[in-house]
């Protein structure tokens, strides 16, 4: 959650000892908190998956919302798991979608990647990750449509500057 920006409102975020042999902990978002349990805390409380057969997982802490696809989104509904945890066995073929964090130093892309695959492809199945890119790369479409906006309006600043002050020293 660190490495994302997000903050934990409440209780803990997921850690690494969140893994299999243990009870399956979950962290929600806000949003989803507010909307289950209204006036409540969710910490504590149970999320059972959709599959007739999931176990309870217990909320071990509530996380910021996330704007995944723009500003101005409505924060909907997130619910956050550990991969280890990830209920695939009671739902077949049906890999949790998501995003893999990694911070590193520039230019060791390649190798973290292939230490990150390593590790998850065996728990895949071989599927490992089907699109590896940037935080640059990943947030350039967003950020594009604000950029090109505030180019434009700064354009526009220096034409009325120029306007300006041929107007008072022409």
């Amino acid at each position: 959650f660190r490495g994302a920006g997000m903050r934990s409102r409440d209780g803990r975020p997921l850690r690494g000892a969140d893994g299999t042999g243990i009870a399956p902990v979950v962290v929600v978002s806000s949003s989803s908190a507010r909307t289950l349990w209204p006036g409540q805390r969710g910490v504590g409380k149970c999320i059972v998956g959709a599959a007739r057969d999931s176990a309870c997982r217990t909320v071990v802490g509530v996380a910021s919302d996330a704007h995944y696809f723009g500003v101005f989104e409505q924060p909907a509904m997130q619910f956050y798991m550990t991969f280890a945890q990830a209920d695939t066995a009671s739902q077949p073929g049906n890999i949790y979608p998501g995003a893999i964090l990694i911070r590193g130093r520039p230019g060791r892309l390649a190798s973290a990647v292939a230490e990150v695959r390593a590790v998850f492809d065996p728990m895949s199945e071989g599927l490992g990750a089907s699109r590896v890119q940037s935080m640059d790369d990943e947030l350039a479409p967003i950020q594009h449509p604000w950029q090109l906006a505030a180019e434009l309006l700064t354009g526009a600043a220096l034409l009325g500057l120029l306007v300006a002050a041929v107007g008072i020293y022409g």
